[in-house]
């Protein structure tokens, strides 16, 4: 049966959360689980968090159970009583009333992404949660329809005449890949 409502994910190592409503909470829960679980979450921040501090830190809360036509304004309510758009606080990025994104919010969103490096061990850690079976594409494969196609736009691709400049392009990038390896020979 499902039930529809407002709910918190809760971070208890850093206090943030993370305001949502659904139709069915039961499902959200392991979708929220799922994505994070196989790093496709769709927030980062909150995909972030998951990664640092494990799925052992979040629980999730039923804050109020609701019909259809008042989920909106219920979560609105919720995520202005725990502030969750606060970045300090919470992971939601806009409010359930006003999804759309200001100048202001796209360009904190593009800057707390760009440059950053991550380290080797989240490298790691991100590559072995897509192997095997967490893994989405995991004991699937593509029909002999869909192989054809990718098949022929690849070979578009490759048969595709190339311009001088994407040919100096490439050049030059190929005279600084064996410039690099023959550093690291000799180095």
């Amino acid at each position: 049966m499902k039930i529809s409502g407002v709910y918190g994910i809760f971070n208890s190592y850093d206090g943030k959360v993370l305001v949502g409503s659904t139709i069915d909470l039961h499902k959200r829960w392991i979708h929220h689980r799922c994505t994070a679980n196989t790093n496709q979450h769709a927030n980062p921040h909150f995909q972030n968090a998951w990664l640092r501090d494990g799925s052992d830190s979040f629980e999730f809360r039923i804050l109020e159970l609701c019909d259809l036509s008042s989920l909106k304004p219920r979560e609105d309510y919720w995520m202005s009583f725990y502030r969750s758009v606060e970045p300090d606080r919470g992971y939601n990025m806009v409010s359930a009333c006003h999804p759309k994104w200001t100048e202001e919010m796209r360009k904190r969103s593009s800057e707390l992404r760009k440059g950053r490096k991550l380290s080797l061990e989240h490298r790691r850690h991100i590559a072995a949660s897509k192997r095997g079976i967490l893994n989405p594409f995991y004991g699937k494969t593509h029909t002999p329809e869909n192989r054809k196609i990718m098949s022929d736009a690849s070979r578009a691709q490759i048969n595709k005449p190339k311009t001088e400049e994407s040919k100096h392009k490439q050049s030059e990038a190929m005279k600084a890949m064996y410039a690099r390896k023959r550093l690291q020979i000799t180095g």
